[in-house]
């Protein structure tokens, strides 16, 4: 599992997120994500569909049938509905810093792949190996 700062995904709000990302095995559902995730982190929103989130997940389908997970946690509040940004219905909340118990359970949720990231420069390797090119978000930052 690996931990980054920044606005990897261009959220409009153009400030920093922390982004915590890893790869779950071949067979995991992406739609089955929210809940699943939503579980180990009790009163945190993943999904705009209530009306306030407190991040968003975004997953990409490796060739191999793993699957790359991104968590992105909001480290600002914007609850104006006038937000020229284009989410009147809903409001981003702060998300509380996550404890290691907290970030394990994520990823225990999901399962872990055999290739996995842990925020080292070894990362790039990983990623080009599960078919990422330079451009791609996963590797922006990395």
């Amino acid at each position: 599992m690996r931990t980054r700062i920044g606005n990897p995904y261009n959220e409009p709000h153009g400030l920093s997120c922390r982004n915590i990302d890893w790869v779950a095995p071949p067979g995991t559902s992406p739609d089955a994500l929210p809940a699943l995730l939503e579980a180990q982190l009790p009163g945190f929103h993943l999904e705009a569909s209530r009306g306030d989130a407190h991040g968003f997940i975004s997953t990409s389908l490796r060739p191999d049938g793993s699957l790359y997970v991104c968590v992105t946690l909001y480290d600002f509040e914007c609850s104006d509905p006038q937000c020229q940004l284009g989410h009147p219905d809903v409001a981003f909340h702060q998300a509380p810093q996550l404890t290691a118990g907290q970030l394990d359970a994520m990823q225990q949720a999901t399962g872990i792949h055999s290739i996995n990231l842990d925020g080292t420069g070894a990362d790039i390797a990983r990623l080009r190996a599960l078919g990422f090119a330079d451009a791609d978000v996963p590797m922006r930052g990395a």
